[in-house]
């Protein structure tokens, strides 16, 4: 194991048993020391220095004082909003968890600067033709994990309460998985059929109302006249069977209009 700890003298010359700063594979770290607890070896890293090699020399075998007690490794990563830490004294394990953040690191700053192509197909809710585009994928680099391809998919989420219009509250995100983008996808697409209902179910209540400002609406039958008026205000059940059932009395309510002046 290539751990040469350095430290400080008593008053005899001799090392202590329990050094501030010990040499791992070249690279020189700080110890800190708790009453009751393990030594901890940490290796504070700014996400923008977070190089590999900083972890992977450390010894498979563990880092042990002088003393002979093994010492805990510790990782803490600076990423936006929040820090996060990795501790442990199984160096195979430290290693593994700091390739899985290293990985996620990869793909958050990969993410920042890479606009999805979809981005100008959202669609809009108003447009009975509109949908939700297929999922792109793309390689964006390799795992430190076991080296396989780092792939990102891309979709349209919906994202209501955001900076879009009402009538566009689609946006594009990328995922580190198939399965989270074909979720957001699913729930996207459920969404814009909704969302299409009551685009239409606007429109229609939008055409009632102006049909109850028409001249001559006050000539129509009792019953017509309060139907029209509560379809127009309507919020429960309105569903495809209640747009094309009021469509229709719309459509036949216009015709009786348009003939009384004729009367």
């Amino acid at each position: 194991m290539d751990v040469h700890n350095e430290g400080s003298k008593d008053a005899g010359g001799r090392m202590t048993e329990a050094p501030e700063m010990i040499d791992v594979s070249g690279y020189r770290w700080r110890v800190a020391y708790r009453a009751g607890e393990m030594p901890v070896l940490k290796l504070d890293i700014d996400v923008r220095k977070f190089l590999p090699e900083l972890w992977q020399r450390m010894p498979d075998t563990g880092v042990v004082l002088p003393s002979g007690q093994r010492v805990v490794l510790s990782l803490g990563v600076d990423r936006p909003f929040f820090f996060e830490e990795i501790v442990s004294d199984d160096v195979p394990s430290f290693k593994r968890k700091c390739a899985e953040l290293r990985d996620v690191i990869v793909f958050e700053q990969w993410n920042r600067r890479t606009p999805l192509s979809i981005q100008g197909k959202v669609p809009r809710v108003t447009d009975s033709d509109s949908a939700i585009p297929s999922i792109e994928s793309t390689v964006y680099g390799a795992s430190l994990v076991n080296r396989s391809p780092l792939v990102a998919y891309g979709t349209l989420v919906y994202e209501p309460g955001g900076l879009m219009s009402p009538w566009r509250p689609f946006t594009t995100r990328w995922f580190r998985t198939q399965a989270e983008a074909e979720e957001a996808r699913t729930k996207a697409c459920e969404k814009l059929v909704e969302l299409k209902l009551q685009a239409r179910v606007t429109t229609i209540q939008g055409r009632l109302g102006a049909l109850t400002s028409k001249a001559y609406f006050d000539k129509l039958p009792l019953d017509l006249q309060t139907k029209c008026v509560d379809r127009w205000r309507e919020y429960v059940g309105l569903d495809d069977a209640w747009l094309a059932d009021t469509s229709d009395f719309a459509d036949k309510i216009e015709q009786m209009l348009n003939s009384l002046p004729a009367a």
